[in-house]
């Protein structure tokens, strides 16, 4: 993600050329316009100012952005070639560079000396988002005319003018344009498309103002979206959000401060090159000088905001690790010594392994062609049809929590042509753990028994860091694993999953009811906690946060493993199932859709994965916090390649849940 200081710098150059390139084609797409307008800046600096400008891009002292950006616009109002496009985007630079550093009414003056067609310019024109490489560093394109507006339209407000307030506005709720396929709205902390409407509310923020809603984004369904806090790159903005939080009610750590102008002992790597490059520019020297004492004087009024901003990263930075904080129940070391009983339990193993056959010698280069039979589905590896019944071998992570590492489990699927019906069978099996399938065009299927040629390629779970690159594979010989298929069905309990599928869901291969609560394994979707009604708020909270962190797609991303084409085809199906570290005392009152099997707290994961089945297995580890009030909760999450925190709200008789910090490996 680009820096807004980089929007502040570089977004002027939108225009540079656009007489002499609006005739030219743009044989690599709409984008090569933009990064083609980015070169022409190089050409129109000498060399002193382009590393100064360049430099100063993203300083966490931002005098330099404002000094910068006021030298690009002296050369281009000066420059008796630049057009009414160049200086419109020249200008509008510099008025982001002041609205964010808090010069509000420097920002005013300029837009309004700007003449008529300038204004219009600065405020609705087109997004540009490109970027030039130069011998020495990048030079980047942004700028969005519906931010600008946004920025001046609070500037009026603050100034009490409500009528040019208004028409700014209007401005800034006109649709996005872009005029390159990568639009700078999507490359922003607060996309174009919101600021208007954030903007709106904040000003006409009244009694019956919903601070949560605002903050988090809820829409009128009660949908999570893209929340207002930093919506507007403007410190008056800033400070507007800060003030309001303040007053909401909501818990401090859901609140915002306002980032300080200068951070003093933070390291710059640029910042020898922009001191050398200030050498030898004098006025430019000068006036970051003057800039810094001023932007001081502004950081001194915001001194509350800006220490409570601090507050705030120091406990992000402090805080402690998930599940640890959480207290454990009586249901809570019950379960653990139920899991710790089957995880010492014979290992159910159907398998036989058998040297292979002299057939193909199945090498990791070569293509699948079994996966190329027009008889196989997009997701089959391998497919057969023996009399009315089609079988087909897939890979799945639906028991498998493996977030992007290649572990995925194998899974047998059969299909009846005269009935229409389907079942599918998880095989206990799991890539490089440690087999991958091996290339054959034998049956795989020979009377009643299941055969496959697999590789030994072991992944090694000590080199797994995320994102999973650089993971290291032993290598062995070919070997056939045969398994009959009664033993892979077998289901003893009659409860609807197999023996195998029991075993890799904890779950009790000798009892149809695991969790004695009236409900068969197979049709229950909390299988090994009994389920009850949620009746108190900590229950109904933590039933409204897993409902929301389960109700999207897996939003991992595959990586595969050289020459193995099956990992590129894995997939999760309806029986995706989520495997949750929690306390059974805040789960019993979930109800979802899909199966939810709960570890206990005080299960030592690192023993669990001691297990064959478990080797590699990243569950979600959720913690639940209520705040004092009753009505405010935090469930935080953590699953190794992804995790975050959600805020919820107590309101109208229902949970409601808003993201307050994610992040993805």
């Amino acid at each position: 993600m680009l820096s807004r200081g980089t929007a502040l710098l570089w977004g002027w150059l939108g225009l540079v050329t656009a007489g002499a390139l609006a005739a030219d084609a743009c044989p690599e797409g709409e984008r090569c316009r933009d990064d083609r307008l980015a070169k022409a800046l190089a050409d129109r600096l000498s060399r002193s100012e382009r590393v100064f400008v360049a430099a100063a891009q993203g300083h966490t002292t931002r005098a330099y952005a404002v000094a910068a950006n006021e030298l690009v616009w002296d050369r281009v109002r000066t420059l008796p070639e630049a057009s009414a496009a160049l200086r419109g985007i020249a200008a509008q630079q510099l008025i982001d560079a002041y609205l964010l550093v808090g010069f509000s009414e420097q920002a005013l003056a300029l837009y309004r000396s700007l003449d008529p067609e300038l204004q219009q310019r600065v405020t609705t024109g087109s997004i540009v988002f490109g970027s030039s490489s130069e011998d020495w560093r990048d030079f980047d394109v942004e700028a969005s005319p519906q931010l600008t507006a946004a920025g001046l339209a609070l500037a009026c407000a603050e100034a009490g003018q409500p009528e040019c307030a208004k028409t700014l506005l209007q401005r800034a709720a006109l649709p996005v344009r872009s005029g390159s396929k990568q639009s700078y709205a999507g490359h922003t902390p607060a996309p174009s498309r919101v600021a208007a409407a954030c903007l709106r509310s904040l000003i006409e923020a009244g009694a019956s103002f919903d601070a949560f809603a605002w903050r988090f984004g809820i829409d009128a369904a009660g949908e999570p979206g893209l929340g207002c806090v930093g919506a507007v790159p403007s410190r008056a903005y800033d400070r507007r959000v800060a003030e309001l939080l303040a007053q909401s009610g909501l818990p401090e750590s859901w609140r915002v401060g306002v980032e300080p102008n200068d951070q003093p002992g933070t390291i710059n790597s640029e910042q020898e090159r922009l001191d050398a490059a200030l050498a030898k520019l004098p006025q430019a020297h000068a006036r970051v000088a003057q800039l810094r004492r001023e932007l001081a004087e502004i950081d001194r009024s915001d001194e509350r905001w800006i220490e409570l901003g601090k507050r705030l990263e120091q406990r992000e930075r402090s805080s402690t690790p998930v599940a640890s904080t959480a207290t454990r129940s009586e249901r809570d070391a019950a379960l653990v010594k139920t899991l710790l009983d089957r995880l010492t339990s014979e290992v159910i193993n159907p398998y036989q392994i058998v040297p292979a056959g002299p057939g193909e010698r199945g090498d990791r280069s070569a293509k699948r062609r079994a996966a190329a039979d027009p008889n196989c589905g997009k997701a089959e590896l391998r497919c057969i049809d023996l009399d009315e019944v089609h079988w087909s071998l897939e890979v799945s992570t639906d028991y498998d929590p493996t977030g992007e590492v290649p572990a995925a489990g194998f899974w047998l699927r059969r299909s009846e042509r005269e009935h229409q019906s389907q079942q599918r069978y998880y095989l206990g099996l799991k890539e490089h753990l440690p087999f991958e399938l091996a290339d054959s065009t034998e049956p795989w299927i020979v009377g009643d028994q299941l055969r496959l040629r697999m590789r030994r390629a072991a992944l090694d779970p000590n080199s797994i860091t995320f994102p999973p690159i650089g993971l290291e594979f032993a290598s062995g010989d070919l070997v056939e694993l045969r398994a009959s298929l009664d033993a892979i069905c077998s289901d003893r309990d009659q409860d609807g999953l197999s023996d195998l599928a029991e075993q890799q869901l904890l779950l009790d291969p000798g009892r149809a009811d695991s969790d004695d609560d009236g409900l068969v394994d197979g049709m229950d979707s909390l299988p090994n906690v009994a389920q009850g009604v949620p009746v108190s708020p900590r229950q109904q909270a933590f039933a409204a946060a897993i409902s929301h962190l389960w109700s999207g797609e897996d939003a991992g991303i595959s990586f595969g493993v050289p020459g193995s084409a099956a990992f590129g085809r894995r997939r999760a199906t309806g029986e995706r199932t989520l495997f949750l570290v929690a306390d059974p005392e805040n789960v019993s009152g979930l109800v979802s859709d899909t199966r939810i099997v709960v570890l206990p707290l005080g299960l030592d994961l690192g023993q669990l994965r001691q297990h064959s089945a478990f080797a590699v297995f990243y569950p979600m580890q959720v913690s639940l916090q209520m705040f004092d009030d009753g009505r405010h909760a935090e469930v935080s999450f953590d699953a190794d390649w992804r995790g975050g925190t959600l805020a919820l709200e107590w309101r109208d008789g229902r949970w409601r849940t808003g993201v307050l910090r994610f992040w993805i490996s």
